[in-house]
């Protein structure tokens, strides 16, 4: 097991990472139920689920994707465990769900409607093509 050290020399966090039978690295995560690496606070996925929980705690996608994404502290993610096991089940139901609702109703075979192709255009709709945009502008007729 290999240790680094991440951080200022005020706060650091020690982060462990493991090698597997086949020469892979596995990162070790250091809150209850998180899956993948914290997300920077500037990025959108961040703003916009944290925002979301912050508005709305009972919201489920955002209660999922805080705790896999390490966004509380650790104490607080041990106390939403039990609620986050529970929403992620419901998460995935819904999910499952939505799933089977969009196939149709004859076995989930679609008949693809083909669309006819343009042999030729012509430019007798009335347009001119021309290019007006921007500084000295040119006309091409």
């Amino acid at each position: 097991m290999v240790k680094s050290e991440v951080g200022s020399s005020k706060k650091k966090q020690v982060k462990e990472t493991s090698v597997n039978d086949d020469g892979t690295l596995t990162l070790v995560m250091e809150k209850k139920g998180q899956r993948y690496p914290s997300e920077s606070p500037g990025s959108g996925d961040y703003v916009f689920y944290d925002t979301l929980y912050k508005e709305n705690p009972e919201s489920v996608m955002a209660l999922v994707w805080c705790i896999e994404h390490g966004l509380f502290s650790k104490e607080e993610a041990l106390r939403l465990y039990p609620k986050y096991e529970k929403a992620k089940e419901t998460y995935l139901r819904r999910n499952k769900a939505g799933s089977r609702l969009s196939t149709s109703s004859n076995g989930g075979s679609k008949k693809k409607r083909k669309l006819k192709q343009v042999k030729e255009l012509s430019g007798s709709a009335g347009m001119a093509i021309a290019v007006s945009e921007g500084i000295g502008t040119m006309t091409y007729a």
